[in-house]
């Protein structure tokens, strides 16, 4: 009989979806997974479920929004969501300590990265953390530049009117994170970058546990390659899009590759920017989703994201690096 494992995520589209899914196929033929998870719009993106003997899924639904001119008064309303969510989260560790697992399987939930569950749980947890911290309140605000006259008189003043609720809604939730990662049995993360800035800023520890790739998968291909690069991550400007292609429209233009943009979400306005920009710098651009096969150049573009996924991804494929 094989051992009880639970598991828990409330996960985006994304590199922290695809380690739970590669993690769960690698290991299923070793333990009888229970998932337990919130109904979302990403459930269909790498689903675990079918990895899963059985699955408990749990209804959660956001406060609202408040219209202009209440849109200030917002990040309250996402305070009042932690509570609620606080509360869910108590409810699952009693499901699950009732059930008697080995070992409860942790990954983030994107309402506030670090689960609420592991500081209810009776059972063992062990929590695998993608991120070191909430990056959105230790790291500068990723954010294409405007002039001044872009920005206009009206936001600067809704920017002080939205700040202190902006402000004490980031603190609370840096303070929930950390508190929480110091109830997991075992904390583990991708990278020992990740590890070393979890430690700076929350005295925390980690074992590093790297994660692995499909060799049958990601393969070298007996295939015509294209003189082109691959840029892989949603179409955002934190994805850095812009600088890969500011970087080919350097090349000598008889030579110059093509740049194909893989992603599976985006911006309408940024992929407008994106192709405006390729015009100007004389690069050839084609977006493309949903799209499994890699061919190329693979560059590791995401600003502020030291330990790409697609950087592990490319190496068996035995492509080259930017």
């Amino acid at each position: 009989m094989k051992p009880k494992i639970a598991v828990f995520h409330n996960l985006p589209s994304g590199g922290a979806k695809r380690v739970l899914f590669e993690n769960l196929k690698g290991l299923k033929d070793y333990y009888d997974f229970y998932l337990y998870d919130l109904r979302g719009p990403y459930d269909d993106f790498l689903s675990i479920k079918p990895l899963c003997k059985k699955t408990f899924t749990f209804e959660f639904k956001e406060t609202p929004l408040l219209p202009r001119p209440f849109g200030f008064l917002n990040s309250f309303c996402r305070l009042y969501d932690i509570l609620r969510l606080n509360c869910l989260h108590k409810k699952i560790a009693e499901e699950i300590d009732k059930e008697n697992y080995s070992l409860v399987f942790i990954f983030a939930d994107r309402f506030t990265q670090t689960p609420f569950l592991l500081k209810h749980l009776k059972t063992k947890s062990l929590y695998y953390c993608h991120d070191p911290y909430i990056r959105s309140v230790y790291e500068p605000e990723i954010e294409r530049k405007r002039r001044f006259s872009e920005c206009g008189f009206k936001e600067m003043i809704k920017k002080i009117f939205y700040f202190p609720g902006e402000w004490l809604y980031k603190r609370i939730l840096a303070w929930q994170d950390k508190e929480n990662k110091k109830k997991a049995t075992k904390v583990i993360i991708c990278s020992q970058y990740a590890a070393e800035r979890m430690k700076k800023k929350y005295d925390l520890l980690p074992e590093v546990v790297y994660p692995g790739v499909d060799v049958n998968f990601f393969k070298p291909l007996k295939i015509k390659k294209e003189n082109a690069v691959i840029s892989q991550g949603s179409i955002l400007f934190r994805k850095g899009h812009h600088f890969i292609i500011e970087s080919l429209g350097k090349i000598e233009e008889k030579i110059r590759p093509k740049l194909f943009i893989l992603a599976d979400s985006g911006r309408e306005d940024e992929e407008k920017i994106i192709s405006n920009l390729g015009k100007k710098f004389k690069v050839e651009i084609k977006f493309f989703k949903g799209v499994k096969d890699r061919h190329g150049r693979l560059p590791s573009e995401p600003l502020l994201s030291p330990r790409s996924f697609q950087s592990v991804q490319s190496v068996p494929h035995l492509l080259p690096l930017g």
